[in-house]
């Protein structure tokens, strides 16, 4: 009976012993876990918060000369009031014609005109943003236009890159405010980098000195570049 006791207070001893292991272990992993759970959280919010800070509405505006090829005339028209826009700049328009040529245009008036060069170039499309910046002016001239025929008009959202490069100026000129933009509490600290589909750096935030530990995610995206071309690309960010 004695061997017994004792064999029952050794058992007891040694669960003892392995719960306050236990609870040593939890007590010193517990505040570690707590971090890597609300740094998780900053980091999903952060990537809506980006691709919502950084994306807008391309316009894609299908055009069409159902009249056929008339070589007197030199260019084709479309109404703005048709289009439902009435204010855009100029630059902020590109057209390319249906093997994804650049096709000059001009926005002046009441009219978008198109310079209608050759006989097979009779289906257009124009697309609208002001994130995209096309670089160009023409002085066209726009007299024996014809009348171009919409087939549709599309508004998608997209990231662009112009919105890309102006919040990573915003970063390095006013970093707080860009903080506060998207929503990163106090005592955490972020940057992020812009991709191309090979995943070579096109952007970056400048580098800061990190003394803690980093997590990291990627966003996969699509954007759309100065010249109104979709492209694949990624967002990679980093919280601490």
């Amino acid at each position: 009976m004695f061997n017994k006791k004792g064999s029952h207070v050794g058992v007891i001893l040694s669960f003892v012993i392995f719960t306050a292991f236990l609870l040593f272990l939890y007590s010193i992993m517990q505040p570690v876990i707590t971090i890597e759970k609300d740094k998780q959280v900053i980091l999903d919010s952060l990537k809506e918060k980006l691709v919502e800070n950084t994306s807008a509405d391309l316009i894609t505006i299908s055009v069409t000369n159902a009249s056929g090829f008339d070589g007197n005339k030199k260019c084709l028209q479309v109404s703005k009031a048709e289009l439902n826009i009435d204010n855009i700049d100029e630059k902020n328009i590109r057209a390319e014609d249906k093997n994804g040529g650049w096709v000059e245009i001009k926005n002046e008036g009441d009219f978008i005109y198109l310079l209608w060069t050759t006989a097979d170039k009779n289906v257009f499309k124009i697309y609208l943003s002001e994130n995209i910046d096309n670089g160009l002016t023409y002085s066209m001239e726009k007299d024996k236009c014809t009348d171009l025929n919409i087939n549709y008009i599309i508004a998608k959202e997209y990231i662009f890159k112009k919105k890309i490069e102006g919040l990573i100026l915003n970063y390095t000129s006013d970093y707080e405010s860009v903080k506060q933009t998207l929503k990163i509490p106090a005592g955490s600290e972020f940057s992020f980098s812009f991709a191309n589909s090979t995943k070579g750096i096109i952007l970056e935030t400048e580098q800061k000195e990190v003394f803690t530990s980093v997590y990291a995610d990627e966003i996969p995206i699509q954007y759309v570049n100065e010249t109104a071309n979709i492209n694949a690309g990624f967002i990679n960010i980093k919280v601490w």
